[in-house]
């Protein structure tokens, strides 16, 4: 089964519910001490709780069987089960034991039988309401969005600095906006120290957020201003601009990670799935209106439209404070 069916030690009967398919909130401690749960504030696992439903299991029946997709996690209130494996001495599972945690981030097959001894009671969830659990969850959805919001600045800039730098301002060649490209890496860098900072400071996380979207929308001053012929100083403002704008967005991403990541840690696929692809999304939607603006208001209109989608992100990153500092 899992490494948690190894936690057959013997509990006091837990309490049921009244109403059996209704979970309340003395199922907390229960889930606290699943691997899978570990770390999670009580306004998690009150929402995971929501999830679970009692089942009876009759003497004798198989309540998971080997080679199966895992589709369910299972507490056991009451009664107990045998674990049994090809080759392997049998395991026994007594009340406040769990099994199949796993099921609820992927479909693997089951390892073993667990077989009920006697009639068993069972708190369950099932892994298509826990998936939509992740989907809804506010901090994934507002974390993204801030991400679509960055990525969307980023894709914005970097297809219309191209056009640019290309023109009669600069004369660039290919390989020499290839080599300016270079500089907006160094930004990125920058950030990385100072994620792994944040990562000890959790409480950090959401100031620094709205700094760093603060900031990426101030970065498109020096680069707006990098397209007003001011000669050398205009190529000076732009490369300034650009080492502030990548570290913010570059930054920003790595505390979004954090941020949902500490969510659940061993869902971290499916975390990343919808995170990613709503980052591109925004990336799309940037890459192309920028390119709309600069063929109608050149330089200027295409830093303007940069510059606001972290102005949007920045109402996001509002929103998102109640979910992030509840306990």
């Amino acid at each position: 089964m899992s490494q948690v069916a190894a936690r057959s030690r013997a509990h006091a009967l837990l309490p049921v519910p009244s109403d059996p398919t209704r979970v309340g909130h003395d199922w907390l401690g229960t889930l606290e001490e699943v691997p899978l749960f570990e770390g999670l504030s009580k306004r998690h696992l009150r929402r995971i709780a929501k999830l679970a439903h009692i089942r009876r299991f009759a003497s004798g029946s198989v309540m998971v069987r080997a080679g199966d997709a895992g589709r369910s996690f299972f507490v056991l209130l009451d009664g107990s089960a045998k674990v049994n494996r090809a080759g392997r001495r049998s395991l026994r599972l007594n009340a406040g034991a769990f099994f199949g945690e796993m099921a609820l981030i992927d479909d693997s097959p089951r390892s073993a039988d667990v077989v009920a001894e006697g009639e068993v009671l069972a708190l369950t969830i099932e892994r298509s309401g826990f998936a939509k659990l992740l989907r809804t969850e506010p901090a994934l959805r507002w974390r993204s969005l801030i991400a679509a919001c960055g990525f969307g600045s980023f894709a914005c800039f970097w297809t219309t600095v191209t056009f640019l730098l290309s023109g009669p301002q600069y004369g660039f060649s290919q390989l020499d906006i290839g080599l300016f490209a270079l500089v907006g890496a160094a930004g990125a860098i920058t950030s990385l120290a100072g994620g792994r900072a944040l990562d000890k400071r959790p409480r950090l996380r959401w100031p620094a957020t709205g700094a760093a979207l603060a900031l990426l929308a101030a970065s498109y001053l020096p680069i707006g201003l990098g397209g007003a012929h001011l000669g050398a100083v205009s190529l000076v403002l732009l490369i300034i601009g650009v080492l502030l704008m990548d570290a913010c967005v570059q930054g920003a991403h790595v505390i979004n990670q954090s941020v949902i990541y500490d969510l659940l840690p061993q869902a971290r696929s499916r975390l990343t799935t919808v995170y990613i692809t709503t980052m591109f999304a925004g990336g799309a939607v940037g890459s192309a209106v920028g390119a709309q603006a600069y063929e109608h208001w050149g330089w200027t209109g295409a830093t303007l439209v940069a510059a606001a989608f972290p102005v949007l992100g920045l109402l996001f990153w509002l929103a998102s404070r109640r979910h992030e500092t509840a306990a």
